[in-house]
């Protein structure tokens, strides 16, 4: 445990090392803006409030949020904070990913004049941006159901030299001066990219374009390396979410550990470069067996687990899943089904026999979750899984909470999902009775481990609604075993849950026959050790 520090540090290292290598190195004219972005944290910043943020925010009414263009939870920062704003608050949203000379396309847009594929093909987002559309789309609804304006602000240039960008910033800075000066009443929302945020930088072109130096200005930074490499060295990264700096209004979200941020660059870069490589017939062209190996040997020192990854291998939706549907890997028709379900409904798995993994989603929790339960299969030595979930129900929540624990061991942020969020997830199912039937089952089989918890006994198996549809049980494992996780995750971090208790956990084959008595005992010994009152 004492390693953790160290350990993700070095994964943070090497992920942005390959992000580099994709990228061919990083950029020498760069370094300007990455040194002034780096002394912003050299100072001695302080916990501080999403409330603080807010009065500045209110206060000075020019606001700048640093945007990391690949990773969608940064977005997603600051839409939370827009609509955290009093309702009749006018609001000019100003975004670096529109061309100024797009504007007209935008106002079209925005008054529901042509349709959302018209507009990208207007604004050529895909060769003038580029990153995901998904990531901005809700900053753009949020905005036509608040009657927000929204602005463009990039200017055209390709190239990285400094005088190009500093150029940018200049006329970014101009057109700013002229909204402000036409919009007195209104609070202006920059969100720019996070490395123009230092003081010397875009900033301080702003204050050239007001020619005032004293200009008020609220600077959001998100996900500082610095800042969360100090708080987890004092053990307060999950605890402490804003911090701010001795320079006035000036703030930091910390959202996000760094390398998840990086990972989503990472998995950006490798999906375009692939589907450039793809005509190339390139040999080496990328898969994602290597982040899931790497995220293995990752969580394995962390640990200190010993587990053989030399065979493992990687599939994804972009690769011919023939293979993995073959009668020699999944002899039987009821099992082939079963994984079939899987992939159709968004879920990673892994085939032990064959060291085969498909990975359902290219994200960091996902890649880390799977990562998890590969060590897991490893660690149990076994080679069969029993997919007649419904005859062992209590082994696929184990082998859920498991794969969550291990995805919140990555990404600490990471959260179960709540009611409403699992309720419209459940109602896309292929059923629409199959979301609600998921709910009933996992509020059963909780009734059934309470019954446990509280006097020692279960409840008999025909008190409940038995489901004969494997789905739902699929399902509802998956919503009690990210529940679950998280207990497990709060027990290890805390030290209520010794390392080596987890790592027997790990060990016991969750399909023997005497499992679920293993399963109801150890969820006892978790509320014994004070993990939870409410397993």
């Amino acid at each position: 445990m004492k390693d953790w520090v160290e350990t993700k540090r070095q994964l943070l290292v090497q992920i942005k090392s390959q992000v580099e290598g994709l990228l061919g190195g990083g950029s020498e004219d760069l370094l300007p803006f990455q040194r002034a972005y780096s002394e912003e944290f050299t100072r001695d910043w302080v916990p501080s409030s999403h409330a603080d943020i807010l009065d500045s925010m209110l206060k000075n009414r020019l606001v700048l949020g640093g945007d990391f263009h690949a990773f969608a939870q940064s977005q997603r920062a600051h839409l939370r904070l827009l609509r955290s704003l009093p309702t009749a608050m006018p609001l000019i949203l100003v975004l670096e990913c529109f061309m100024i000379e797009d504007q007209g396309a935008l106002d079209d847009f925005m008054a529901g004049e042509i349709s959302e594929n018209h507009f990208l093909q207007q604004v050529n987002w895909e060769e003038s941006w580029g990153f995901p559309w998904e990531h901005y789309r809700p900053l753009l609804q949020m905005a036509k159901q608040k009657g927000f304006r929204v602005v463009g602000l990039n200017s055209s240039s390709d190239s990285l030299e400094v005088s190009s960008l500093q150029k940018r910033e200049l006329a970014a800075a101009r057109s700013i001066m002229k909204l402000r000066e036409q919009n007195e009443n209104h609070l202006i929302f920059v969100l720019f990219g996070d490395l123009h945020l230092a003081d010397s930088r875009f900033p301080k072109a702003l204050r050239e374009a007001f020619s005032d130096d004293s200009l008020a200005i609220t600077r959001i930074f998100q996900n500082s390396e610095e800042l969360y490499f100090y708080l987890a060295e004092n053990g307060l990264e999950s605890q402490i979410e804003v911090m701010s700096s001795p320079e006035p209004d000036t703030f930091c979200l910390l959202a996000s550990p760094p390398w998840v941020k990086w990972q989503s660059y990472l998995i950006y870069l490798e999906q375009t470069f692939d589907l450039d490589l793809e005509d190339e017939d390139e040999e080496d062209s990328m898969d994602f067996t290597d982040h899931v190996h790497s995220m293995v040997q990752v969580l394995a020192k962390d640990l200190a687990i010993e587990v053989e990854t030399d065979s493992l291998s990687v599939y994804t939706l972009r690769d011919d899943l023939s293979e993995l549907f073959s009668g020699e890997v999944l002899p039987e028709s009821e099992a082939l089904e079963r994984v079939r379900y899987l992939v159709r409904s968004d879920r990673s798995f892994v085939l032990p026999k064959t060291e085969q993994l498909f990975l359902s989603r290219f994200s960091i929790n996902h890649a880390a979750g799977l990562a998890g339960m590969y060590m897991h299969f490893q660690l149990m030595n076994i080679s069969d899984v029993n997919w007649k979930i419904e005859n062992c129900f209590e082994s696929w929540i184990w082998i859920e909470s498991l794969a969550f624990f291990f995805s919140k061991w990555v990404n600490h942020k990471r959260k179960p999902d709540s009611l409403p969020q699992l309720k419209a997830k459940l109602s896309a199912l292929d059923e629409p009775s199959q979301g609600r039937r998921a709910m009933v089952l996992s509020m059963e089989q909780r009734l059934k481990e309470v019954s446990w918890l509280t006097g020692g006994v279960l409840a008999s198996e025909n008190s409940a609604t038995v489901d004969t549809d494997f789905t739902v049980y699929f399902d509802s494992s998956k919503i009690l075993g990210s529940m679950l996780g998280e207990k497990i995750y709060n027990g290890v971090k805390s030290g209520a849950i010794p390392v080596e208790q987890l790592k027997t956990w790990l060990q016991q084959s969750v399909f023997d026959e005497g499992f679920a008595e293993f399963y109801y005992k150890t969820l006892k010994s978790l509320e014994t050790d004070g993990v939870s009152s409410q397993i």
